[in-house]
């Protein structure tokens, strides 16, 4: 029997309707899914350029006190991002706020004994994996410091070195080993550091070409190099890395990117910044495609 007139039309219709409505909804839904990943995509820009603003500002910091005006000028930022980033950078411990901008952290200079009790597990860490580095009959310079004294008695067992230092720190640890020539570089002792400085120091270091120097760092910075508590000190490290084939600065995580003091010793070339795992990305990503090289243990 044939349906009454117009029935199977309707039902066509009906149907075209539902299929119409679902190919909408599906429609709809690619459509979210895309400006959902595209909103996702964009925030990650964002994150990725705010990050790379702040190293900026952590650059012109390594140099001094810097003012909100001058940061806006020279990253063409509005005021507000500005203040965003420097609150950002404080609550990191990067920075402290200043009247209209922001400064490095500078405080005292700490005891040997105050460091030593500092990243304690961390220290351990950057020594046991420097120490795997050495090998038997190569010449090394340690700079003092709390880490590498760590690094120094990681050193019992190989044969044949020749370890050049200016810290009594590592003279301590040693001296009473007997299959090594240990030399101590003359200068004036700094207490507070216990290390050797001036140029009767830095002198020694052109008479020699270690394999390796060691050296230690308040702070690392891949443009500026190892951040220092005195221009002695400043001259010492640079004088070291200069001599060696070599050069690895031992820099817990806390250190990357942090400018406690105004004195600043360049490293050559090719120089590994020896960090812990602790180290955030923010932290490692300005070493990326830089002259110092990152390796995180």
């Amino acid at each position: 029997m044939r349906a009454p007139p117009g029935v199977g039309s309707v039902g066509r219709e009906r149907s075209g309707r539902i299929l119409g409505l679902s190919d909408r909804a599906d429609q709809e839904s690619v459509g979210c899914g895309r400006r959902e990943r595209g909103r996702r995509g964009a925030g990650e820009e964002r994150s990725m350029q705010a990050e790379q603003r702040r190293q900026r500002i952590l650059a012109e910091l390594a140099l001094g006190e810097v003012q909100v005006a001058t940061l806006c000028a020279r990253l063409e930022a509005s005021e507000a991002t500005i203040r965003r980033d420097l609150r950002v950078l404080v609550e990191r411990g990067q920075a402290q706020r200043t009247y209209g901008g922001a400064a490095p952290l500078r405080g005292s200079e700490p005891t040997v004994r105050e460091k030593a009790e500092r990243n304690v597990d961390a220290k351990h860490q950057l020594a046991a994996a420097a120490a795997a580095s050495v090998r038997d009959g190569d010449m090394l310079v340690l700079d003092a410091g709390t880490t590498t004294a760590r690094l120094a008695s990681e050193l019992h067992g190989r044969r044949g070195l020749t370890v050049l230092t200016n810290g009594l720190s590592v003279l301590d640890v040693l001296r009473e080993h007997e299959d090594m020539e240990l030399i101590v570089v003359g200068g004036a002792v700094r207490s507070i550091s216990q290390a050797l400085l001036g140029p009767v120091a830095e002198s020694a270091m052109r008479l020699v070409q270690p394999d390796h120097a060691f050296i230690g760092a308040d702070g690392v910075h891949p443009q500026w190099g190892v951040n220092c508590a005195s221009l002695p000190h400043s001259s010492w490290k640079q004088a070291a890395a200069q001599a060696a084939q070599r050069v690895t600065v031992l820099a817990d995580a806390s250190k990357l990117m942090a400018a406690p003091y105004r004195w600043w010793a360049p490293m050559p070339s090719g120089t590994t910044v020896l960090s812990n795992h602790d180290a955030r990305a923010d932290q490692q990503a300005p070493f990326v495609d830089s002259a110092l090289e990152l390796q995180v243990t």
